[in-house]
């Protein structure tokens, strides 16, 4: 054999595998508040949706959450809702996970996953730049604070330098 070709194929996999260990670490240790949900019923609105999370997980767990919309009267099935903190994001993944809409027909079962952005102050960010790059109507989210929703803009102002 020859040492200068199997050196790099013992060390390759090492710093791989340790960097795969790293991510699996660093995603162990990220605090988890915003959530995807999939299988929307396309006609949900923001406040429906709202209204089923208060129904299954209880009210005053959600600051963010936004529903967007394909341009006609439809959601895109489905939405980005932010807890207020982990422990609310924890319990509101299961009690959707075994939740069916109550205010509409649909059979499908929710499906949850962990969003790629996470935050209230993010995700207003990233939807004001969204509203500033619609060329049409845009889909507003909604924002609640201290119990209120909030206008789009207003929240905007009070979250963002």
């Amino acid at each position: 054999f020859c040492p200068t070709t199997w050196l790099p194929l013992v060390q390759g996999p090492v710093p791989q595998l340790n960097r795969a260990m790293s991510d699996q670490q660093a995603h162990a240790q990220r605090v988890v508040t915003t959530l995807m949900l999939k299988n929307m019923p396309r006609s949900f609105t923001n406040a429906m949706l709202l209204r089923e999370i208060e129904i299954a997980a209880g009210v005053g767990l959600v600051d963010f959450l936004l529903l967007p919309w394909d341009g006609t009267a439809r959601n895109m099935g489905y939405a980005f809702v932010n807890c207020v903190d982990a422990d609310s994001a924890t319990r509101l993944r299961a009690s959707m996970a075994v939740a069916r809409w109550s205010t509409s027909g649909a059979e499908k079962p929710v499906s949850i996953l962990d969003a790629r952005l996470q935050g209230l102050v993010p995700n207003v960010a990233m939807s004001e730049e969204m509203i500033r790059a619609a060329r049409k109507a845009p889909t507003y989210p909604l924002v609640i604070l201290s119990g209120r929703v909030m206008d789009f803009h207003e929240a905007v102002q009070l979250l963002l330098p």
